[in-house]
């Protein structure tokens, strides 16, 4: 996300009327980002589950989740032409949806949880799991951004905590988030746009965030990354 407006900058020339971007950033603000360089209906909101990281350049290892897709514009035709593209590849599934807001709500809720956890407590999921008190601190911050979606007008379905419960334990124990794995590696982090945006939410709409705040404030050091932050001693 923090190199969301330089790149859309980049592509402009490129988006025609037949052109579709598909963003699957993580977050609730990227295609409002894109938005204001590329002509808006031609910005389609988007989300996927799975972690990776970048371990060499030209190289991005898959390290969890199911490469499962929803997008909005369900009765565009480029989309429904992209739908068609990705049922002839193997392992790749993509599902036009009705209402994509939800599903980035859902989503942000989420993983500004699993984001925020794994990488304040340097751990992946299992462990988190399994520790109490660790635990406690993850479903806080799972609630805490119920607390905010509902306030904003998008509430969380019936069951919605146990439907994350059962996502996470699914994951192998090691699974981390990919804002972790960037965090380890020195890399610049998204937690700006994910505990950090739950936490101006929180102020916005009056809704208490201690969580994401804590996480928000410890991590925002590590915000530009190694290379960057050394880079402006």
């Amino acid at each position: 996300l923090y190199d969301s407006e330089g790149a859309a900058a980049s592509i402009a020339p490129l988006v025609g009327v037949n052109t579709r971007v598909v963003t699957l950033q993580n977050g609730i603000d990227s295609v409002e980002i894109l938005g204001r360089h590329l002509q808006r209906d031609r910005v389609i909101g988007g989300a996927t589950y799975l972690s990776g990281f970048i371990s060499k350049p030209g190289e991005v290892v898959h390290s969890g989740g199911l490469p499962h897709i929803l997008v909005g514009g369900q009765h565009d035709p480029v989309i429904e032409q992209l739908k068609g593209l990705c049922d002839r590849a193997i392992g790749l599934e993509l599902k036009p949806v009705a209402d994509i807001d939800e599903v980035l709500w859902e989503k942000f809720v989420t993983l500004c949880a699993f984001s925020g956890g794994t990488s304040l407590m340097r751990s992946g999921i299992g462990p988190i799991l399994a520790d109490p008190e660790a635990r406690i601190f993850i479903e806080q911050l799972r609630d805490e951004g119920m607390a905010v979606a509902a306030a904003a007008g998008h509430p969380m379905a019936d069951g919605f905590p146990g439907r994350v419960e059962t996502r996470w334990s699914a994951f192998p124990p090691h699974v981390k988030s990919s804002m972790a794995n960037d965090l380890e590696r020195g890399r610049p982090i998204e937690v700006a746009w994910l505990s950090g945006r739950m936490h101006q939410l929180g102020i916005e709409l009056g809704v208490a965030t201690p969580g994401h705040t804590a996480v928000f404030r410890a991590l925002h050091l590590h915000a530009l990354g190694t290379q960057r932050q050394n880079s402006n001693l």
